[in-house]
């Protein structure tokens, strides 16, 4: 239908239809997922596992566990072990953890240079191995000056930031052996905005953990022997969508392990929550609990992405017809305006996204 429209009223219907767009452009064009800079495999690494599921809430806390190790920097990646299971933080994977919230942080994450257990050298290792002994603390007070570290004290003395930190050489169930994963670190964040601390590769629970990564004990022997400082290994933890590109796993998750196959066949049952790794200053039973992941969760920015970018050039057509008025308006005559119609029912189309 032909509209008469004054220039100064066209001219500001078009301000306005250009200011829609663009900020339409901004908000919805397809955007980078959150944390994507953190999947990135150093270029050094020659070691690689990656622990992934297909959601960030797995079914029972449980991950898919890949090895991959390359003969130098420029080859290409080759599996290593079979494929296993591993318990996560009973938080769920999160892009964005925060201290207490007993999730399992996405990412790439170096390995630290030292070993721990409560047991004696096990033999192989080829990182430096210290057996923990009465007073070994992991010191995850947010507010401590050593916050994130291993700290020995005197054998019967109690720290001030033992509240919130764990007696190492306590959790014989957890630490026969363990490596050290890198989160929180270069710099670590203390304080209120504290992600967390005391993050580890340890042994499996029959339970989600704090926000460690768990594995049966044969399993995780043979990760901590086959790992060579040398060859610069990292853990990318992360779902399916977001790991790097890596070769498909030559085996299906092995549900092996009786500890396993247990917990599958009772899924309903209350766990004993596991009192290993990560933010002991919260702690909480998490059977049938799941601390509301989902809120903290990065929205679908994928989604978002198609969604705006339809809605900025539907929008961005609008402004170009207003233009092509403003340049063809005769004195006298008002310009000839074609407005684009709805759809019957006068309905617009909408463009939805979940989050």
């Amino acid at each position: 239908m032909n509209v008469e429209m004054s220039k100064p009223r066209l001219a500001g219907t078009m301000l306005v239809a250009g200011l829609v767009a663009l900020d339409a452009l901004v908000a919805g064009a397809p955007a980078t997922a959150l944390g994507s800079d953190n999947f990135s495999i150093p270029s050094s690494a020659q070691q690689l596992i990656v622990v992934s599921s297909r959601a960030y809430d797995p079914p029972g806390y449980l991950a898919m566990v890949q090895t991959f190790q390359r003969a130098s920097t420029t080859s290409p990646w080759e599996p290593v072990f079979a494929t296993w299971r591993a318990e996560i933080g009973s938080g769920d994977l999160v892009n964005v953890r925060h201290f207490g919230d007993h999730a399992t942080s996405t990412g790439v994450f170096e390995i630290g240079m030292r070993m721990y257990g409560n047991k004696p050298n096990p033999g192989g290792l080829r990182y430096a191995y210290h057996q923990l002994v009465c007073g070994d603390w992991w010191d995850e007070d947010p507010y401590s000056p050593h916050y994130n570290q291993f700290v020995h004290v005197p054998c019967g003395t109690t720290p001030g930031f033992a509240a919130w930190s764990e007696a190492l050489w306590t959790e014989t169930l957890a630490y026969p052996y363990f490596a050290v994963l890198e989160t929180n670190n270069n710099p670590t964040i203390s304080g209120g905005d504290a992600p967390g601390a005391g993050i580890f590769l340890h042994h499996w629970m029959n339970a989600p953990t704090e926000g460690c990564v768990a594995l049966p004990l044969a399993d995780l022997l043979k990760v901590l022997r086959w790992l060579n400082p040398r060859k610069r290994p990292v853990i990318e933890i992360g779902i399916d969508a977001e790991v790097g590109k890596i070769p498909p796993p030559t085996a299906s998750p092995q549900p092996a392990h009786r500890s396993i196959a247990h917990r599958s066949a009772r899924p309903s049952a209350a766990r004993r929550h596991d009192r290993s790794g990560g933010d002991r200053g919260a702690r909480r039973p998490v059977a049938k609990q799941r601390i509301g992941s989902r809120s903290r969760r990065p929205r679908d920015t994928h989604g978002l992405g198609i969604a705006g970018g339809l809605l900025a050039a539907l929008v961005a057509g609008a402004a170009l017809v207003a233009l092509s008025a403003v340049l063809t308006f005769r004195p006298g005559r008002g310009p000839r305006v074609l407005l684009s119609r709805t759809r019957r029912g006068g309905a617009r189309r909408r463009y939805e996204t979940r989050s």
